[in-house]
């Protein structure tokens, strides 16, 4: 019987989310299209959706307009952003050359 039957906790994901009880940062990759980054850099979410406008702004050179899942869903609020997910952040006019690009 394995250990989560036998009510123990399972060692390999421990409900413990660090010394002071906060959940380890999201590892969210973020690319721009019009920038040409198309495959994305890895990095750790930040804690406030600002901040993540501001990531994307500093690394591509960008005043985001908005943010989006690679399967084009728009994001709005840092708490709708999961671990594993793709951002992509779009300038003003940006979305039409998205558009564009899988046309």
């Amino acid at each position: 019987m394995s250990a989560a039957h036998k009510g123990e906790k399972d060692q390999l994901f421990p409900t413990s989310h660090g010394s002071h009880g906060t959940s380890p940062a999201a590892r969210v990759t973020i690319s721009c299209l019009e920038k040409g980054e198309v495959a994305g850099k890895l990095v750790l979410l930040p804690n406030s959706f600002q901040a993540l406008l501001e990531m994307g702004s500093k690394k591509f050179g960008i005043s985001p307009a908005k943010v989006m899942r690679k399967d084009r869903a728009e994001i709005d609020s840092i708490e709708l952003i999961r671990d594993g997910d793709h951002l992509v952040f779009v300038a003003d006019g940006g979305q039409q050359q998205a558009d564009n690009e899988d046309a």
